[in-house]
């Protein structure tokens, strides 16, 4: 810092590596497979089912092959079969027997460095101007199996009858430049735009190869405006911050149904798949009434939608090719309610040498969606949550009991697996509890 300038700078660096190694089994594959028309437990062909009689299985027939034969020769798709330690042993006539199991798996390991550096410049007495800018290299590698399904006694095995290892790497430089005017030593109005990106990489909850390569995308990208005031009146006592915002996202990462060109039909896709635009206001509020008491409030604003946006609106649709994806805009994107508020506080009061101390928030969020095309089995209603923490804390030691959820709330929180899967999350209702600690 040396006369009205202050410069900021440092390295940031980054590793993570993570490894799913999971597999899914019971009677699902069973069932599975005797609905497309044969039987994976007992290697037998079933005149059944939504494929009975389809040119795949019609073709494996007429060449005289079982099941497991033709799905280890990928004619009844991409997922593999095998019944041995090596997958490339004879199969045999045997089945995989009860309840089959799919074994898969997937490793990715991220490292990022990033360069900033920021200055502030204080060209008037009042004003002072902000550039900072921010380079960051990161690298992702991915490593994956193809899937296969085999008997439940090999699920310790990792039989997998290829790989796949990718990588990928991005340079990219991210600017921000603000301006701020200090009204006096208590209020202070502020303006600034920045750029900034969420890095790409790599959809490994996938069953196959072609999956994987398929899967890679690229960074999105976001422009950011935002211009607000924050200040503190009546002797320090109340602190006030708002702010107004418009930011664009390019290249938006999103999983969506898209048309596959390999298969000339639509396909789950996890890639970079729109534009949209989120404006919007916050207010923060706090109060400090006395040296015990502190209360708090927000209020939050949001106008989310599409910019640009296309995607097949009917995954179960029988349109053919690229004529299934068309303009979706017009819908709401996920995980972003219009309203959002919340109060709350802080009372501590000093007994017998600790501290008695009772924390408690409300917050309510308003509907949002959940499902990317908008389903209504998506729609997550507007909900509110309640929560409390009475501790008394002494020195190095503190007795808590605290409740949460505490209106009881329910809801469910969706998840869909195109076409055919749905899954839902339900939070805990309420809750209490008694939590001691100690430090050393």
């Amino acid at each position: 810092e040396w006369n009205d300038f202050t410069v900021v700078g440092g390295v940031y660096y980054f590793e993570n590596e993570f490894t799913q190694d999971w597999i899914t089994g019971g009677a699902f594959w069973e069932a599975i497979s005797r609905l497309s028309g044969y039987s994976l437990q007992n290697n037998t062909w079933r005149p059944i089912g939504f494929l009975a009689g389809g040119a795949n299985i019609q073709a494996a027939i007429n060449a005289g092959l079982t099941p497991l034969q033709a799905c280890r020769d990928k004619r009844l798709g991409a997922v593999r079969c095998d019944t041995t330690i090596n997958f490339n042993a004879p199969l045999g006539t045997g089945g995989l027997g009860a309840n089959p199991i799919q074994r898969l798996y997937e490793t990715q390991k991220t490292t990022a460095t990033a360069y900033f550096a920021s200055v502030d410049w204080k060209f008037l007495p009042k004003w002072t101007a902000t550039a900072g800018i921010r380079y960051t290299d990161e690298k992702k590698e991915f490593a994956a199996g193809q899937s296969y399904i085999g008997p439940a006694a090999t699920e310790s095995q990792r039989n997998f009858p290829e790989y796949v290892d990718l990588d990928n790497d991005w340079q990219e430089t991210s600017p921000k430049v603000g301006i701020s005017y200090a009204m006096n030593d208590d209020v202070l109005f502020f303006a600034s735009y920045s750029e900034g990106f969420h890095s790409g990489g790599f959809f490994g909850v996938n069953q196959n190869s072609s999956d994987f390569i398929r899967d890679q995308y690229d960074p999105e990208f976001a422009f950011s405006w935002e211009l607000g005031m924050k200040g503190q009146f009546f002797e320090n006592h109340l602190q006030v911050n708002a702010a107004v915002f418009y930011n664009t996202f390019e290249d938006k990462q999103e999983s969506s149904v898209q048309f596959d060109a390999t298969t000339n039909t639509v396909a789950t896709v996890f890639s970079n798949v729109a534009t949209a635009i989120y404006r919007g206001a916050e207010l923060e509020v706090q109060w400090v009434a006395n040296d015990y008491i502190r209360l708090f409030a927000t209020v939050g604003y949001l106008d989310a939608e599409y910019d640009e946006f296309a995607t097949d609106l009917n995954p179960n649709d029988t349109c053919v090719g690229t004529e299934c994806i068309v303009d979706a805009s017009f819908l709401k994107p996920r995980n972003a309610p219009e309203y959002t508020y919340g109060f709350g506080g802080t009372a501590n009061y000093p007994i017998g040498g600790g501290d008695l101390i009772l924390n408690a928030k409300y917050s309510w969020i308003d509907e949002i969606e959940t499902s990317l095309l908008n389903l209504p089995l998506g729609r997550l209603d507007a909900r509110k949550d309640l929560g409390a923490t009475l501790s008394y804390v002494y020195e190095d030691y503190s007795v808590s009991i605290y409740g949460r959820n505490l209106t009881d709330e329910t809801f469910e929180i969706p998840g869909f697996i195109a076409t055919l899967f749905a899954v839902g999350f339900v939070p805990p209702g309420r809750t209490w509890g008694l939590e001691v600690t100690a430090e050393f």
